[in-house]
């Protein structure tokens, strides 16, 4: 496990991580160019390679669209678009000599609809979205896996800032979608428990080759989930459900379609 822009304490960091695991803390800062080199050829020199880039680094604002200054815009974009972008394309060197190579874009349901005040944050994961997708379909035949993690409301430092009023009840947490990073990548729990289980903390699952969807929707997984699940069959279900659901009302459909592409 590689941690980059660290921050508080790495032996803080390191206690926090599962007993053997075997960790890299590279603090410093994730938007900087000089920064992310050195962080690649230290996971190259400590691992000899690379397997999964996870970016999830990002931040938030609420500011009416008015408000919002070219400075700020470009600080949201900087952290939310440029940098995931770019650390993408300096990992693909390494991910191509990977055999199990993937690389999950944690963006937001802003990236499929707009919020009050959060223009430049829903821009950036619009642009973060579209930019995963692309680059997914490039480098599909190189055996990489591309995905984007779109969570509803997330109970994070992040939230707490952007919206003190939220108290994180019925809210998904970092550790469910540390449960679906781990699932797309084949390590997390495939079973039907875990299924149940995401129907319990109302959180959604969809996902083709190239996006991985979550949303708060009790009804839709309930819906599809069955015994002694297999992960392609829940995808499978959820892919039609999602498509009856457009027949039947395409407005309701509006998210699900942006999925299917």
């Amino acid at each position: 496990i590689v941690k980059a822009d660290v921050q508080g304490s790495a032996e803080a960091v390191r206690a926090s991580l599962p007993q053997g695991t075997e960790a890299l803390l590279l603090p410093g800062d994730v938007n900087d160019a000089g920064y992310q080199d050195a962080c690649f050829a230290a996971v190259q020199a400590r691992f000899g390679g690379l397997d999964v880039l996870v970016n999830c680094a990002g931040m938030a604002q609420s500011d009416a669209f008015e408000d919002i200054t070219p400075a700020r815009f470009d600080e949201i974009m900087t952290l939310n678009c440029r940098t995931p972008f770019f650390l993408c394309q300096k990992a693909l060197p390494l991910l191509r000599q990977s055999q199990a190579a993937s690389i999950l874009n944690i963006a937001s349901v802003t990236a499929h609809k707009g919020y009050v005040r959060q223009a430049a944050y829903a821009a950036s994961k619009h642009a973060m979205a579209g930019f995963t997708k692309t680059l997914a379909a490039e480098v599909y035949e190189q055996g990489i896996r591309v995905h984007l993690i779109s969570p509803g409301g997330v109970f994070t430092d992040m939230a707490r800032v952007s919206r003190p009023d939220l108290t994180g009840e019925e809210m998904i947490t970092a550790e469910d979608i540390a449960e679906i990073v781990l699932l797309l990548n084949g390590r997390g729990t495939e079973s039907s428990e875990l299924m149940r289980g995401m129907a319990r903390s109302t959180i959604k699952m969809v996902t083709d080759s190239v996006d991985a969807y979550v949303r708060r929707d009790t009804a839709l997984a309930e819906q599809v989930i069955a015994e002694d699940d297999t992960v392609d069959d829940y995808f499978t279900r959820v892919r039609q459900a999602l498509i009856a659901r457009i027949a039947a009302d395409p407005a309701d459909g509006e998210f699900a379609l942006d999925i299917l592409m």
